[in-house]
């Protein structure tokens, strides 16, 4: 990462993401909280171990390196696009190497890196006006190794380097200090410093005049201490403030603007799942505050949009470790903003709840699910107040036997939410906030009894709508005045799926669906319904998540997207997409 100071943004590029490597630019603004996908139409190959510095008067971020590459590249926020420089001299191919401009001479200094020589000692600086590299050939200096970190302390004129590895093991400790001016090296001996590591962060704070280092990692585990270092005084400070869990391989820049250092995801402790985060450590009190974080990776979450306040409501799921999640999670999509509520009280954790949000009560509705560490499904009804933050049982005196995969959706005429299926069910039941009452229903006919199947409300006809489950392409409405299903029979439909979600899109006055599984097969297509005219069409769309199944969906009516979370596509996700 890099800040961009006369667009204050900072610009991010690549990295290793799940299971893959990324080429993607991301923008984040600080005063809006929000990070942006940039997409430019060229750019460089998908790669990690690169490094990048911001050079204020080309107002140009530089790229070099990563994944052995020898390329380098600069990139302009204002024009959205990035330029392979292709200078005729420049370092050879590398990976976790250390970059940083030195604002005095105007020039990008690189050290060190694993290349397919070994770890380096190199010393290289980037005239972008000239396009030109230089190995810089100081007569001393640090000695070979990567993963170190490095800043531009511009209040003394030096670049400060801190740490690093080399093969055979190697590890450094060592705080160094390099002069443009003088293309010199010095080995700086504070009185005490951070104990040896690398693949941790630094930036320079203006503002305190520290260089702020973060986390990394030894050969046993990694870090998550937070240190200050002055160069007029030749310190280390360490700082006391909580704040991002263990990590290494993360990226910070520090934003002038808002006299921010701002951190970005990382590698975790061994065992732990990837985070997400971003976080950012305030000048004065040098107190870390998350920024933007989500959900952790998991399926069979329950989700539903609060129209009242215009927040995604996320509850439970199935994590990768194999326990359910009793979170409760809010998401601001202006913002594109994950919260976590921690309400005081809340439903064990569970999967595979049915959900909906009783607009008439301004409460999110939850019924079922599995297992709440029992192994057994549930019966339980629980309601959600976003307003308060709380989570309340209900206990009516009768409702729908315990079980999981069922589907709920909340009809608005009748003020009623409407539950069918489950797990070897085909009952249809009604409940009744203000009553607290359960009623079943029993309609003469409807469909056969499944799971995992998708139901939504239909405001303009006034009907349910329901698609799938258990093997099934079956589509159905449900009219809640008359109490009767109808099989729709539609000429053309999804394939037979259960696991999928469905939305209703109220701009658009249709239903949509994405997903699902049948057997070995995942899909990532996605269909449109139109209850009108009784027709499936598949929306054959360029871009989309993959193949999962067990995500969910919310439409958020104030700005017009559906809302997809998390799912399994081989592995259980934390994406977050919109579609509008």
């Amino acid at each position: 990462m890099a800040y961009d100071s006369e667009s204050d943004r900072i610009i991010m590029f690549g990295g290793i993401c799940s299971a893959t490597v990324c080429g993607d630019t991301w923008a984040y603004d600080y005063n809006t909280n929000s990070w942006t996908n940039m997409n430019p139409a060229i750019h460089p190959s998908a790669g990690y171990g690169t490094a990048m510095a911001y050079d204020a008067q080309s107002d140009r971020v530089i790229l070099f390196g990563g994944s052995n590459s020898n390329e380098t590249w600069a990139y302009d926020y204002n024009t959205n696009s990035w330029a392979n420089m292709e200078p005729t001299t420049h370092p050879s191919g590398r990976s976790w190497h250390a970059m940083a401009y030195d604002t005095e001479s105007d020039r990008v200094i690189l050290f060190g890196g694993s290349t397919s020589a070994g770890s380096s000692n190199e010393t290289w600086s980037y005239d972008f006006d000239q396009n030109a590299w230089t190995n810089l050939e100081p007569a001393g200096g640090p000695s070979a190794r990567y993963s170190p970190a490095m800043a531009y302390d511009s209040l003394a004129d030096r670049i400060i380097l801190f740490g690093g590895f080399a093969m055979p093991v190697s590890s450094y400790g060592e705080t160094w200090s390099y002069d443009a001016n003088t293309n010199a090296w010095t080995h700086l001996t504070p009185p005490s410093s951070p104990t040896w590591r690398y693949s941790h962060a630094m930036a320079f704070d203006a503002l305190s005049g520290f260089s702020i280092l973060f986390g990394g990692r030894d050969l046993s585990s990694a870090r998550s201490d937070t240190w200050s270092y002055s160069w007029a005084t030749n310190m280390w400070i360490p700082l006391s403030s909580a704040g991002p869990t263990n990590r290494h391989s993360h990226a910070m820049a520090y934003d002038a603007e808002s006299a921010k250092v701002i951190l970005f995801a990382g590698a975790p402790g061994v065992g732990l799942s990837p985070p997400k985060d971003t976080w950012a450590l305030d000048s004065i009190t040098h107190t870390w505050a998350v920024k933007l974080t989500s959900p952790s990776p998991r399926r069979g979450e329950a989700l539903a949009y609060d129209s009242m306040f215009d927040r995604v409501i996320l509850f439970g799921g199935l994590l990768p470790s194999g326990p359910s999640s009793d979170e409760t999670w809010a998401y601001e999509v202006g913002a594109h903003s994950w919260t976590l509520m921690n309400p005081s009280l809340h439903p064990h954790g569970r999967f595979g709840s049915a959900v909906t949000y009783d607009s008439g009560s301004h409460r999110v509705i939850v019924f079922g699910g599995c297992c709440s560490g029992t192994g057994r499904s549930l019966n339980e009804t629980w309601v959600y107040d976003f307003l308060a933050n709380v989570w309340t049982e209900r206990t009516p005196a009768v409702g729908p036997s315990a079980r999981y995969g069922s589907a709920m959706a909340y009809d608005s005429e009748s003020d009623r939410s409407v539950l069918f299926g489950g797990t070897n069910s085909n009952e249809t039941w009604a409940y009744d906030f203000n009553a607290n009452t359960w009623t079943n229903l029993r309609p003469a006919g409807g469909p056969s009894a499944r799971a995992l199947h998708a139901m939504v409300y239909d405001p303009s006809s006034d009907r349910i709508v329901l698609f799938g489950g258990s093997g099934s392409n079956e589509t159905w409405t449900y009219d809640l005045n008359t109490n009767t299903w109808t099989n729709l029979s539609p000429p053309e439909s999804p394939s037979p799926r259960g696991g999928h979600a469905m939305v209703y899109d109220a701009f658009a006055d249709r239903v949509i669906l994405f997903g699902g599984t049948n057997g070995s097969a995942r899909f990532s297509d996605s269909w449109s319904f139109d209850l009108n005219t009784g027709t499936w069409t598949n929306l054959d769309l360029g871009t989309h998540p993959s193949a999962r199944e067990g995500h969910a969906m919310a439409y958020a009516a104030q700005s017009t997207r559906t809302v997809l979370f998390g799912g399994y596509d081989g592995q259980s996700s934390d994406e977050t997409w919109l579609f509008c």
